[in-house]
């Protein structure tokens, strides 16, 4: 505040004027104004959600697991065949444990034969569609539609 006061009666001025000069210089770029006209008709955002696959025909196997004495089985599914959906461009194979944890999917090619990785007395198993978005790893699932198994 001290240099200011220094300053003459035009010094003062002719700064004044520098700094409200460089305040208008700058306001006008943070200023903008965004508009959208749409034409007749309404926009609707969603998103997509595929069927799930009807008409499935899995034929599951059940064998003791090692000696006979545990009480547990071999879960083994065939699948003879799927129902296809609408813009599916990939089926799975989904199944869970007895705990509901679930075994990576795997992709269905017919006739395909699947062994349940750990050994137990229910599962539940699903075939799923899905859209695979083509240069991306979004995938888009129907809704699991789970088949109890019991051993």
């Amino acid at each position: 505040m001290a240099f200011i006061r220094r300053l003459g009666r035009r010094a003062q001025l002719l700064l004044a004027g520098v700094l409200a000069a460089c305040l208008m210089v700058g306001a006008p770029a943070a200023n903008a104004v965004f508009t959208r006209t749409l034409s007749a008709g309404t926009a609707s955002v969603g998103t997509h959600k595929l069927a799930s696959p009807a008409g499935n025909v899995v034929t599951p196997v059940c064998t003791l697991n090692g000696n006979g004495n545990s009480g547990k089985f071999k879960l083994t599914l065939t699948v003879v065949t799927y129902g296809t959906v609408a813009k599916a461009n990939n089926y799975v194979l989904v199944v869970k444990d007895s705990a509901g944890v679930a075994a990576a999917p795997v992709t269905l090619t017919p006739g395909l034969v699947y062994t349940a990785p750990s050994p137990g007395n229910r599962w539940t198993y699903s075939i799923d569609a899905q859209y695979k978005v083509p240069g991306t790893t979004n995938t888009w699932s129907s809704d699991s539609n789970p088949v109890a198994v019991t051993c």
